[in-house]
């Protein structure tokens, strides 16, 4: 990233996907990211493989699951994440869900929203103050039949309701085929 950077002056940020890319040494990095130019922009939770406990599990969703111990899991994790990224100098947390159902009945849509922002609200609250939330949304990645944010209109409610420090991110890889993204 360092070179691309330097070749290109495209960008200095760095995303990270955690648990995917956890930092072991977060002095080490940052001397690493200083010397190339670079900083942490975001770090972004994943919510949709890798729980800590097997138990709970994230076949039918994290943050909406209907198990209170599963979406426990999956705020601690958001949290988690936070914590990495104080550690980086990062501000920005990143939240894409993969929660959604393959057929008609397997989720209650109200009811598995209202759980997504009361996940999301208390994920909100364990922020520090000077931190951003931003809520992506997916039309059907990974699920074909609905997304529990699946457009951008309900990725502004969940952000509206969880507070002024929480944005709507606009993912121009993952949004509906032959639709004009910048109207």
């Amino acid at each position: 990233v360092g070179l691309i950077h330097h070749l290109t002056q495209a960008t200095n940020s760095i995303s990270l996907h955690i648990p995917w890319d956890i930092p072991k040494d977060a002095a080490a990095i940052q001397q690493l990211l200083k010397s190339n130019g670079l900083t942490i922009d975001s770090v972004n939770s994943n919510t949709f493989q890798d729980q800590k406990d097997q138990r709970y599990s994230y076949k039918f969703g994290s943050l909406c699951h209907t198990d209170e111990a599963v979406r426990k899991q999956a705020i601690d994790h958001n949290v988690e994440v936070v914590g990495h990224g104080v550690k980086l100098n990062s501000k920005v947390l990143t939240v894409w869900l993969s929660d959604g159902s393959n057929f008609p009945g397997q989720h209650h849509f109200r009811r598995a929203f209202s759980r997504t922002l009361d996940s999301l609200q208390k994920i909100y609250q364990a922020m520090p103050a000077d931190w951003t939330m931003l809520i992506e949304y997916k039309p059907y990645e990974p699920n074909f039949y609905s997304m529990v944010i699946p457009d951008w209109g309900t990725s502004l409610q969940l952000s509206n309701g969880c507070g002024d420090r929480a944005h709507v991110l606009v993912d121009l890889g993952h949004h509906l085929p032959n639709t004009n993204i910048e109207q």
